[in-house]
């Protein structure tokens, strides 16, 4: 047993390694807050939420960061990291919000999995908040606050259609953990390890943010 959750966490973590250029460009986004001018925002979905706490208030919570509470207190300068299992139709509806504003946000969730969505169509992007792209922790290009076209079903761990655009989302990291992954003697499956996923890519943005302030 020890050794399949071994073996199947370090395929989750293959996955993570090939989307090294999406979380430096996600850790720059969230860099730009956390030793700019604003704040990083904290806003999970499901299991996530117990997260919160975590991710504001522990030693190694980034600089600036705070519980989401809602769209008014939020400006330019600030960022929203989005943490859900899957892009279920809350998730829709909170993303729906964010573009409507023009707030700029990281969306960490499974790419495949997921139940049905909800319906947010566009995807608009806008330039980084520091201007045409240098700023905060040494900036990037035009960065938008896309997501997108949030439509379709996929049964919870299904290889189904995914319910998001996700080619409209400009910061977009995959959990690469979809389903439950040790199987049991009655052909049932679980344990699905999407938190230390997340908590290992998070670890890896934390470490590169703290980089990027140093090299300023």
């Amino acid at each position: 047993m020890d050794k399949i959750l071994q073996t199947q966490f370090t395929h989750i973590l293959n996955g993570l390694h090939d989307q090294t250029e999406e979380i430096e460009m996600a850790a720059r986004l969230l860099a730009q807050a956390s030793f700019g001018e604003g704040n990083v925002y904290i806003r999970g979905f499901g299991d996530f939420e117990l997260l919160e706490d975590f991710l504001t208030e522990s030693e190694t919570a980034l600089p600036g960061a705070l519980k989401f509470g809602g769209i008014a207190p939020i400006t330019s300068a600030d960022r929203v990291l989005v943490l859900s299992k899957y892009a279920d139709e809350p998730l829709s509806v909170f993303l729906e919000e964010l573009e409507v504003e023009n707030i700029e946000y990281v969306l960490v969730c499974n790419k495949k999995g997921g139940r049905a969505g909800g319906g947010i169509a566009g995807g608009a992007g806008s330039a980084g908040a520091g201007g045409s792209g240098a700023s905060g922790a040494g900036g990037s290009g035009a960065s938008g606050a896309g997501a997108g076209g949030i439509a379709g079903t996929g049964g919870e761990g299904s290889a189904g259609e995914s319910p998001v655009d996700f080619e409209s989302v400009h910061h977009f990291i995959d959990l690469k953990s979809p389903r439950e992954v040790v199987p049991t003697p009655d052909l049932d499956r679980i344990v699905n390890p999407y938190i230390m996923s997340f908590m290992y890519l998070y670890y890896q943005m934390y470490a590169l943010i703290q980089e990027m302030n140093s090299d300023e």
